[in-house]
């Protein structure tokens, strides 16, 4: 399998991206989580792509999972909180970079696309992109201050990266 052909991001690794069981405990190690890396399954993993462009990766005996849910879940070292969606940043459902994925409140990610659908397509290509980057930033501030005011924390703090 061509990682770059299914989104997925250079850096992640396929094999340890299921199961996603992660609350707020330490993430277990592959051979913990049932995966070791030289589990034949992987190889065979496949993907299709849905009516919206979105990819989903199948392995044997596992459920459907949407790639880019799987792909923050794991950057992030937790499950995706309830009532929480994935946005994709620039609009594009393949580009599953942990950059451009955005965990958001399900009200939100709503109200954030019905801005985005009423901007002009017809404004020039750099104006437009300004504008999605403008809105998708309010709304971004919006979600985080969701979150503080529940004290759910989503996404990690910069620091916790290192």
């Amino acid at each position: 399998m061509v990682y770059g052909m299914v989104g997925i991001h250079e850096n992640a690794a396929l094999p340890a991206l299921f199961p996603v069981r992660y609350v707020d405990e330490t993430p277990p190690v592959e051979a913990e989580a049932g995966f070791p890396g030289s589990d034949p399954c992987w190889n065979e993993a496949s993907y299709a792509v849905d009516d919206n462009g979105y990819l989903h990766l199948y392995v044997k005996g596992h459920p459907r999972r949407a790639l880019h849910q799987l792909l923050w879940e794991r950057f992030h070292r937790r499950s995706i909180p309830k009532g929480a969606v994935i946005h994709h940043v620039d609009g594009n459902p393949r580009n599953n970079s942990f950059g451009n994925l955005l965990c958001l409140p399900r009200a939100i990610h709503r109200e954030l696309h019905g801005e985005l659908n009423r901007l002009d397509p017809d404004l020039p290509p750099l104006l437009l992109e300004l504008e999605r980057h403008r809105i998708t930033q309010f709304y971004h501030q919006r979600a985080e201050h969701y979150w503080q005011e529940r004290g759910v924390h989503p996404a990690l703090e910069e620091e916790e990266y290192q």
